[in-house]
């Protein structure tokens, strides 16, 4: 299975939402060395409103 990756650059934004303190911890701590910015939303609304005024790279959320 190949596996997308996003470039190393230093304008890269990841957005990770998810209302589990644990799981934006663990995740956080899983890409942090990639050089990536990363913010964090615990709920979809605080996502929308930082995706609005940021325009990130890319949104890593979990849906239940």
């Amino acid at each position: 299975m190949k596996t997308a990756q996003l470039p190393s650059e230093d304008n890269v934004t990841v957005l990770m939402v998810d209302d589990d303190p644990l799981n934006l911890k663990v995740l956080s701590e899983t890409i942090r060395g990639l050089g990536y910015t990363l913010l964090a939303a615990r709920s979809g609304s605080d996502a929308l409103r930082i995706a609005a005024k940021v325009h990130p790279t890319l949104i890593l959320l979990d849906i239940q």
